[in-house]
């Protein structure tokens, strides 16, 4: 009896096992949309891929579950989520959310020996050249050195942006960012882990004024003088609360406060707004006005005077 119930218990459990992870893995086409399909999975069940079409690739991400695997699908730097169910040889992958979710059916593709693909272990197929389609690669460098996948990811979804692929500079110690060789563009919060550290030509070479060691570009050099008038050459530092002063030494002026004096000297009422400083604020011409602008996150802040 004992040997019985063993044998009825194995029998349900094979019955009622899930796929294993590792037939999953394997390449699969949707001949109707041109579309090929490669899936790779490992013994902790994770599962990786990329869906293509005419050279163009999304990322796939997820864990195996059931008869089949959830995860992300990404394309262009947005995700969806993805369900897919293995109904051997045919696959069934639904993209988007539950209740908007489209359909797509895939078909094992042979080896060319008359058996399935399910090497399990083979390597996932190189990006194609030229990739025009779903999924740019990302090219981000941040003064001089690439930034991972990983790290990109994760400070766009902390601070919900896309960070668009080019070569950039960035200073730790204001905040200050801007494309490679060119003038501020902006600010970000300081002190963030990002690339190597900031050379002295980020911004180009010429003008004879360093601000925290990178030679400040022309505009930036402008935007500076009409806040605080003629600069002389020399080295000086800004730090995120817009103190400034010469390198070495204490501060000796507040860029914002600046930026509101300069404002008021122009007479009257009115508003104004620094790309320099990405604030703006408006003042009554009686010496009371606001100060305003906003976080990388969207957060505003302001200050009354």
């Amino acid at each position: 009896m004992k040997y019985m119930l063993s044998i009825i218990t194995l029998a349900v459990a094979l019955i009622a096992a899930p796929v294993i992870a590792g037939e999953l893995s394997g390449t699969y086409v949707d001949a109707d949309r041109g579309l090929e399909l490669f899936l790779q999975t490992q013994a902790d069940g994770t599962v990786s891929g990329r869906l293509s079409a005419d050279g163009a690739w999304a990322v796939i991400a997820g864990e195996a579950s059931g008869t089949g695997f959830t995860g992300m699908l990404t394309i262009a730097g947005a995700q969806q989520p993805l369900t897919g169910r293995l109904l051997d040889p045919e696959l069934e992958l639904a993209i988007g959310p539950q209740d908007a979710a489209e359909t797509w059916v895939f078909q094992r593709a042979d080896t060319g020996a008359g058996t399935p693909d399910r090497d399990a272990g083979a390597a996932m197929p190189e990006a194609p050249p030229g990739n025009a389609g779903f999924e740019e690669p990302r090219r981000v460098a941040v003064n001089g050195v690439r930034l991972t996948d990983e790290t990109l990811i994760a400070y766009e979804q902390q601070y919900r942006i896309r960070i668009q692929n080019a070569e950039y500079w960035y200073d730790r110690t204001c905040g200050a960012w801007g494309l490679q060789g060119g003038p501020t563009l902006g600010f970000i919060p300081a002190g963030l882990d990002l690339g190597g550290p900031l050379q002295p030509e980020a911004s180009g070479t010429g003008t004879g004024i360093f601000l925290n060691g990178r030679e400040a570009h022309p505009q930036d050099v402008l935007a500076l003088q009409s806040v605080l008038g003629p600069i002389t050459p020399g080295r000086y530092f800004i730090d995120a609360q817009g103190n400034a002063g010469h390198e070495g030494g204490p501060p000796v002026v507040n860029l914002v406060v600046a930026s509101r004096g300069a404002a008021a000297r122009d007479g009257g009422g009115g508003t104004w707004h620094s790309n320099l400083l990405n604030a703006g604020g408006a003042y009554d011409g009686s010496g009371s006005g606001y100060v305003m602008g906003r976080d990388l996150s969207g957060r505003s802040w302001s200050v009354s005077y």
